[in-house]
């Protein structure tokens, strides 16, 4: 079984652009699997991997590969005890984490990944007006070993 979901959350947990422009939860980077843990005030953005959205497999002659599409959402508080927007903090973590996930190689226990290809970052919803979103689509091709 091929864990993308895994594969990616140690992958952006380890970026060094990545951890300096979120926020960090119990010690660690703010990367969290389908949703934000109760009672966590976010402040800086948080990285949300959810599952994937396509899980397409193929059969080739000489491998077996699959598609897969994946989301990552980024949200912030826009409004700080400070006062200060953290609209800017959140644009530039999405741009940073989008830079950083252009054309990269996740390395997977089962697979290969050929590079990615990111759309993104666009509006994310969110259920209050104090945070914003942002979401980054991920789609690769993954060839099973």
């Amino acid at each position: 079984m091929i864990d993308t979901t895994a594969a990616l959350y140690a992958w952006l947990s380890t970026r060094a652009p990545i951890t300096a422009v979120i926020d960090t939860f119990s010690g660690t980077p703010a990367v969290f699997d389908a949703y934000v843990p109760d009672g966590h005030e976010i402040e800086k953005p948080v990285i949300i991997i959810d599952a994937p959205t396509q899980n397409n497999r193929q059969e080739m002659n000489d491998c077996r590969a699959r598609t897969a599409v994946v989301n990552l959402r980024l949200y912030a508080n826009l409004r700080s005890k400070t006062g200060d927007t953290g609209s800017a903090a959140l644009h530039a973590a999405a741009e940073t984490v989008a830079t950083e996930l252009h054309n990269f190689v996740l390395p997977l226990a089962g697979g290969v990944t050929m590079g990615a290809q990111v759309s993104g970052p666009v509006l994310a919803p969110t259920e209050s007006p104090s945070i914003g979103g942002r979401l980054i689509t991920l789609s690769w091709r993954i060839t099973e070993t």
